[in-house]
């Protein structure tokens, strides 16, 4: 009798019954055991890892990666890879997967709540109402005939472009290598390259990050990029944390320089309840779930387990991230 694949799930989060469900579903028991380790402390995670074919998480290091004898694959649960030793997997010739384009609709989706919520103060009026204050402010503001940026026009960004237009938006964006067909159908009035930035920047009336976090994008948006902002300009991100300066960001809001920014990631996560952006009225936040939809972890566990099966039987998987970018490559990537 052949001996059955082990799958080493790396994930702390509540959800992992659900993923361990979902996986189950499409990996069957009769070929794989699919493993949540109860400790996960490295030393224990090395020791657990010996004998595993494929490993699924977004935090593998160096040193599970070279005691993982029979690793053939690295899934994310999710699209990013920073904490993912990649170098590592690739001396060992070990595929590093994502699930780039899999969450793109949540992601936009959840990102145009936070441009809405911001346009139109709605949690500013709700908190005021269900403290019993009738309360209605500073006038909110139209998004017909503005101007939204797109910072990294991907499988997220176009998605948002996709969903913003019937607003009557102008949308101009950046992306690393444009292309004037996808502009066309997207009917954008700008596309440009990352030399572009400071001309999205200065130009929008909201600003809608979705960008990879690379050593490359790390703070790609500081003090030089924020003050070239509009003051009635607000900025929204639901990439990585690291894309935006936050210490410059919290100075910058504090001196109303901005309107005010939409947030769903943090430089550090969980995200210090002492951290200002907290406390700030012009700050709407969420914890990190912008791709956290019921159809998209179904979307995604599937996907998971397709890759995995054509990893195991010699095919190639999609979604393969590029060892020297760090991310996966557009034409390479998922779609719906």
């Amino acid at each position: 009798m052949a001996s059955k694949f082990k799958v080493l799930v790396l994930w702390q989060l509540r959800d992992r019954e659900r993923i361990l469900s979902e996986l189950k579903e499409n990996l069957p028991s009769s070929d794989f055991d699919i493993i949540i380790p109860s400790i996960f402390t490295e030393d224990e995670l090395v020791k657990i890892a010996v004998d595993a074919d494929v490993i699924l998480g977004m935090s593998v290091s160096r040193r599970i990666i070279e005691s993982a004898k029979k690793l053939r694959l690295i899934h994310a649960i999710g699209v990013g890879v920073e904490r993912i030793d990649i170098a590592a997997a690739a001396e060992k010739g070990v595929i590093v997967c994502n699930t780039a384009g899999l969450n793109a609709v949540a992601v936009a989706e959840h990102a145009i709540a936070l441009l809405l919520a911001c346009a139109k103060r709605i949690p500013e009026r709700h908190n005021k109402l269900r403290e019993g204050i009738w309360f209605r402010g500073e006038p909110s503001i139209e998004l017909y005939g503005k101007t939204l940026g797109i910072v990294g026009l991907g499988s997220i960004g176009i998605e948002v472009a996709k969903r913003i237009k019937p607003f009557g938006m102008r949308i101009i964006a950046i992306k690393r290598h444009p292309d004037r067909e996808l502009a066309e159908k997207l009917g954008l009035d700008f596309l440009g390259t990352p030399n572009d930035l400071n001309y999205i920047m200065r130009n929008s009336d909201f600003i809608i990050v979705s960008l990879p976090a690379t050593p490359e994008t790390r703070h790609l948006i500081g003090k030089k990029e924020l003050s070239e902002m509009k003051p009635t300009a607000f900025l929204i991100n639901v990439s990585r944390g690291s894309i935006i300066d936050e210490e410059t960001l919290i100075k910058v809001l504090r001196d109303g320089k901005i309107a005010g920014v939409g947030l769903d990631v943090f430089e550090n996560e969980p995200i210090d309840l002492s951290n200002p952006l907290l406390r700030l009225n012009n700050v709407i936040v969420s914890p990190h779930v912008a791709g956290h939809t019921l159809e998209s972890w179904r979307r995604c566990m599937k996907f998971i387990a397709d890759n995995i099966k054509a990893v195991l039987e010699g095919r190639k998987p999609l979604n393969v991230v590029d060892p020297k970018l760090k991310y996966v490559p557009p034409e390479s990537r998922f779609k719906l």
